[in-house]
């Protein structure tokens, strides 16, 4: 913690130091010199992040790999009974869900090299990654929520779905925590998408603890 005056980098009543930002006390002194820390705010990568499958998802993840539970739950499937072994490859298995009622069909490939990564494109590594299923939108779905959505939209919401499971995959979530001038825990929250989103949605908190 700091224990000493310090200046600020900017008027917004708080300093980044090593990685933490403090919200401080003004001096009646000079304007430009706090005196000690009331909170202190550090943004770190989530240490317990709930899955984005778990979400009300507009698609569905049909994936299947040896080594690696991913996408959703083979219950709900629209292939039911779904079993992997029961096609020949993966253009026998879009041809079983455009028969089962898939509206929107998109591949899903994953990159395993250093860590795990998810695209609806191939990765340009043919010895580390390759397709691992597909994530899609049933007739049934789309016309209880999007009906008039058109074909573009629901081939980006899809897109959308996978870039959001690959931040998961790679670790991009993160949460803030609050301390006191003690450095006792004072709050705090995870599940934050990019460490910006998480840095902000402190700061927010933060503040609010100075003015409580």
């Amino acid at each position: 913690m700091i224990d000493e005056p310090i200046e600020l980098d900017s008027d917004e009543g708080w300093k980044d130091v090593e990685g933490s930002f403090y919200v401080i006390d003004h001096s009646d002194s000079d304007p430009r010199i706090y005196r000690w820390v009331t909170f202190s705010l550090t943004v770190q990568q989530d240490t317990d992040p709930i899955s984005p499958r778990e979400d009300d998802n507009m698609g569905t993840m049909l994936c299947a790999h040896k080594k690696y539970n991913l996408g959703d739950s083979l219950e709900g499937q629209i292939i039911e009974g779904y079993n992997s072994n029961n096609y020949s490859g993966w253009p026998a298995l879009k041809r079983a869900l455009r028969k089962a009622g898939a509206k929107v069909i998109l591949p899903m490939y994953m990159l395993d090299h250093g860590g795990l990564a998810v695209s609806t494109t191939p990765f340009d590594d043919p010895w580390d990654s390759g397709q691992i299923g597909f994530i899609y939108l049933t007739e049934e779905r789309i016309a209880a929520t999007i009906p008039g959505a058109t074909k573009k939209q629901l081939t980006e919401m899809l897109k959308a779905e996978v870039a959001v499971y690959n931040q998961y995959m790679q670790g991009d979530i993160w949460e803030y925590i609050i301390r006191d001038a003690n450095g006792s825990y004072a709050g705090g929250c995870g599940g934050f998408y990019g460490e910006e989103a998480a840095q902000e949605a402190g700061k927010e908190a933060l503040h609010q603890k100075r003015n409580d």
